[in-house]
Formats: C-alpha cells, sequence, structure tokens
C-alpha cells in the first residue's frame, strides 16, 4: 500500500463535485479536514493503476472515511488528485474509471465523449498547473490552443452568417425603406398632379400658427418693396434679397399686397432654415435660439429639423437632407414654380452639382438654355429615384459636403 497526502483540493465547477474523492456521501470534504486527510491506494500487480481505495480522515481504524474496491463501488470512480510524499511533485493516481460528473480527465468511447467547451478549459488551467504532469499539461495546452483557433472561425462564421442574413433581410424590404427614408425628407406631395398647384402645399411644410407669427416682419419686407427701399444685407442674406428681387421682376402685373405677404413668410421661412445649416456647430449649446423675436416658430423649427441626441441637439445628415428639400420646396412655391440654384448657394455650404439630386428628389428639371442654374417644374413630376435615401446611401448619402 502507499500512502499519499492530500495537500489540496481543487474545485473546477461551482456545481460539480471537487476533483478529489469526496462524493463518498452527499456532502463535501471540509477545508478544516482537509490537512488530516490520507489516501491510501491499493495498486494491482504488474500494473500502475488501482484496484481498491481508502481514504483516512485520523489515526486509526476511527479515521477511516471511505474504503472501497474499484470494480464495485461505483464512488471510486472519481478522479483523484494526490502530491506524491516521495516525489514531491505534482501527479494523480491511475483510476482506470472517470466517469463521476466531478471529472475532469475521462476514459470513455469516443462515440459517447463530451465536446470540450472554453468554460471546461478554462476550469482546467488551475488544476493541470498544479496536479498535471508535465506530458498531461502539454496536452491540455495543445487542446487549449486548438480550441481557442476553432472558436475563432466558428465565430467568424457565426459573424458572417448573421451579416448574410441581416443584407437578405435588408433587400427584402428594401423597397419600403426606400419609400421611408423619402417620406421622412420629403413633404407629403402628389407626384401625379397634372398642374403644378398641386403637388406641394404649403400647409404641410408650416403650419398657420407660424404664418401668422410671420405676419409682422413680412408686412416689414412688403413695406421696403412699396417704398423701394433696399434691404439691409446685415438683416437679411443674398438667397432672401435676391428672390425677393426676382419676385416683384418676375410678375408681369402688379402682385396683390397679401400675396407678395404670403411669398416672402415662405422666404422668411426658407431664410431660418438656412440660418440653421449655418449654425449647426452652435446647434449643441443647451440655450440656443435661431431667432428670439420668434419663439413658437424658433421652437418648431428645433422640434422639427434638428435631431435630440441625449440633452443635446444636432443636425444630422438626414436633417440637414430634410431642410435642404423644404428650402427649395417653398422657394419653389415662392417663385412662381421656378428655382435659382445660385441663389442658395450663395447662402448654403453646397455647391451647384452637389444639390443637383436634391433638386431631382424634389421633381425639378434644369430649364431650357439656362446653364443649368434655373430650375423649373414640369408635371407630372418623374418617379422617386431608386437606391435609397440619406439612411441607405442613396441620393442623400451621395451628396457631399463641402
Amino acid at each position: 500500500m502507499g500512502k499519499c497526502k492530500i495537500t489540496q483540493v481543487l474545485q473546477h465547477s461551482k456545481h460539480a463535485t471537487n476533483p478529489i474523492l469526496i462524493g463518498w456521501d452527499p456532502g463535501m470534504l471540509k477545508d478544516e479536514m482537509m490537512p488530516s486527510a490520507v489516501c491510501t491506494l491499493q495498486k494491482e500487480p504488474g500494473s500502475t493503476g488501482c484496484s481498491s481505495i481508502q481514504v483516512n480522515l485520523g489515526q486509526g481504524a476511527q479515521g477511516v472515511v471511505y474504503e472501497g474496491n474499484i470494480d464495485t463501488k461505483p464512488l471510486c470512480r472519481t478522479f483523484i488528485a494526490i502530491r506524491s510524499k516521495n516525489k514531491k511533485k505534482p501527479t494523480h493516481s491511475k483510476v482506470k474509471l472517470y466517469e463521476a460528473s466531478s471529472t475532469l480527465l475521462v476514459e470513455q468511447q469516443a462515440k459517447t465523449a463530451p465536446q470540450t467547451t472554453f468554460g471546461d478549459i478554462d476550469r482546467m488551467d488551475k488544476f493541470y498547473k498544479v496536479f498535471g504532469s508535465k506530458k498531461g499539461f502539454r496536452q491540455h495546452e495543445t487542446m487549449k490552443k486548438m480550441n481557442i483557433v476553432k472558436g475563432n472561425v466558428r465565430e467568424k462564421l457565426r459573424e458572417s452568417l448573421v451579416m448574410a442574413k441581416t443584407e437578405e433581410e435588408e433587400n427584402e424590404d428594401n423597397s419600403e425603406s426606400i419609400a421611408s427614408s423619402f417620406h421622412s425628407i420629403l413633404p407629403p406631395c402628389n407626384r401625379n398632379a397634372a398642374v403644378k398647384e398641386d403637388v406641394y402645399t404649403v400647409d404641410s411644410i408650416i403650419p398657420e400658427y407660424i404664418m401668422l407669427e410671420l405676419e409682422e416682419d413680412a408686412q416689414f419686407v412688403a413695406d421696403c418693396l412699396k417704398k423701394s427701399t433696399p434691404l439691409s444685407e446685415e438683416d437679411y442674406s443674398s438667397f432672401f434679397i435676391n428672390n425677393v428681387s426676382a419676385i416683384v421682376k418676375s410678375s408681369v402685373v402688379k402682385i396683390e399686397p397679401d400675396d407678395l405677404k404670403q411669398r416672402v413668410k415662405l422666404l422668411i421661412f426658407c431664410e431660418l432654415l438656412l440660418k440653421l445649416i449655418n449654425s449647426k456647430r452652435d446647434l449643441e449649446r443647451a440655450k440656443f435660439t435661431l431667432i428670439a423675436k420668434l419663439p413658437s416658430t424658433n421652437q418648431y423649427i428645433l422640434d422639427n429639423y434638428a435631431r435630440l441626441d441625449g440633452a443635446r441637439r444636432v443636425l444630422s445628415r438626414e436633417s440637414q437632407d430634410k431642410v435642404l428639400c423644404h428650402v427649395i420646396i417653398l422657394t419653389v412655391l415662392a417663385c412662381c414654380y421656378v428655382f435659382n440654384v445660385q441663389t442658395l448657394c450663395s447662402s448654403a455650404p453646397f455647391s451647384a452639382e452637389k444639390l443637383a439630386p436634391m433638386l431631382q428628389l424634389v421633381g425639378l428639371t434644369p430649364a431650357p438654355n439656362s446653364d443649368r442654374r434655373l430650375y423649373v417644374m414640369k408635371t407630372p413630376l418623374p418617379p422617386l429615384p431608386s437606391g435609397g435615401g440619406a439612411k441607405r446611401g442613396g441620393v442623400g448619402m451621395k451628396r457631399k459636403r463641402n
């Protein structure tokens, strides 16, 4: 009989039994009992395996807590980790049957052998460093590396499958996504309308209470036009001044005062939208105000054209696309369905080439003999461009920023 003192008990799982003969009873070996635990192994003649096991906690027959024959006692079929008193190095006993749930080394047929998981390998690390032989430790390290490589490949394949499935789902509802993207940018419109007046409406962009708040400013501009007083370039952008001048010059007959004020209101609203684009860096400030003297208009524009990101407002790319679309549409409604690209480029950080996709989205086409400076609306409008909107890499995404 060879005797080996138990010096440490390693628990490789929170739910499994410790890997040292502590399964003789439903309980477990207590920590205070470990220093006096002695495991006696009966080896088979001419073999390194063991035929019987005896565990003592103390001296004499009173200290025997377990003994049994491996062939007849299932509780012996547990992996016993021991430290040899003679060799002074970690080793383990050569028990033939390792079938208990607490085993780390399993001798079973290949068809019933469970697959090793990463959790099993991690739980084995400490055990092999303390009790494993050099050969066993090398085998464990090799197995660990192989499983890590296999796990990485498996993870990449899983990611590829998820990406492929996502792309397939996106392709299936691509048309719905495109429509959703365009509807978030464009106001309600009738692209099949036979007359221009039925395509876009002012109240789909500017509510009535905002139009009422703009009355005083529009009256001031109308009075300046009536008195032939030039508009101050400090108070108004070149976009606003040029378009107001174009309204007056393009009219064959005298414009009615109320009609003129309505058109000026649209241009004032466009002026504020362009100011929003030019102030997008200041927009993140908590107390940012677009125009203090028009509180309702100020709040309406911030709520409908700037996106909330936590406690601050930001002007996303989609929001900028929406602003430009609405500026173009309102300008077209104010200027008798003619749009001058250069007037917008003079007051916004965009070139005519980069605005072309947005003009197409709105439904404008270049006017004949205008050197692509003037765009007009012809009914019915052409169909919406394919390929997605600002979210899907379509018209909105292709238009680069200066």
